[in-house]
């Protein structure tokens, strides 16, 4: 957080002592997420670096920021490639509020192709929204009112308590996460799997692999826009 608090009054204000608190603070850029949020001063850094007076300041953070994002957006692109499923994530990035680190990293891949033009880095990310709508190994869209296979039971009282069978829709669900930390909370309700990619449980015990949250739906508006946006015609 303090990195990324620097990067924002750094671009703000163009002194060099935010600057200095950056460099301090600041880590290998990483895909961002609940507990870690330095790497959104990265790109903050790449997106308006060029606004800073400080010629030199200027060049030394926007290169640096270059290079730390097209680092971590080829890593994913890579291992996007690799996978049969054509995503970045590993098995260790299935955990409670997967779908976001799959959207994150989507995040991260845009910010590569703003940064390169190539067009690796914009399939890559379009792949990670495609994951999310449907083409996954549960083929369930996790979206909420979207697709044939959709969420109907989310961990969200709203959903659960309106009169409505349907879920409000438009959330994401959390994803599959097979940790399974609810299972006391579900019991006579089984999990699919505890593969990683399928250990997902369509129930409103499931806070574990369906809840829903405000800042797991941030990166799907993000990407989904950003997709629109910067997809050539």
């Amino acid at each position: 957080m303090s990195a990324w608090a620097a990067a924002e009054l750094y671009v703000l204000t163009g002194d060099g002592a935010y600057l200095q608190a950056f460099n301090a603070h600041a880590r290998d850029a990483d895909v961002p997420g609940f507990a870690s949020v330095g790497t959104l001063g990265w790109i903050s850094l790449a997106r308006h670096g060029q606004h800073l007076q400080d010629a030199a300041g200027r060049r030394e953070a926007g290169e640096r920021a270059r290079a730390q994002l097209l680092a971590l957006a080829t890593r994913l692109a890579t291992q996007s490639r690799q996978s049969p499923w054509r995503v970045a994530m590993q098995p260790a990035d299935f955990v409670w509020g997967s779908n976001a680190v799959a959207m994150n990293q989507a995040l991260v891949l845009l910010q590569g192709y703003r940064l390169s033009q190539q067009r690796q880095y914009l399939d890559a990310a379009q792949s990670q929204l495609d994951y999310v709508l449907g083409r996954n190994p549960l083929g369930v869209s996790f979206v909420t009112g979207h697709g044939l296979r959709t969420p109907m039971h989310i961990h969200h009282r709203p959903s659960q308590a309106d009169g409505i069978a349907e879920p409000v829709p438009g959330w994401l669900s959390g994803g599959p996460n097979p940790r399974q930390q609810d299972l006391a909370d579900c019991k006579g309700v089984a999990y699919a799997s505890s593969l990683p990619a399928l250990s997902w449980l369509d129930h409103a015990c499931s806070y574990a692999s369906n809840e829903v949250a405000i800042n797991w739906n941030a990166p799907l508006v993000y990407v989904s826009a950003g997709l629109l946006a910067l997809t050539p015609p």
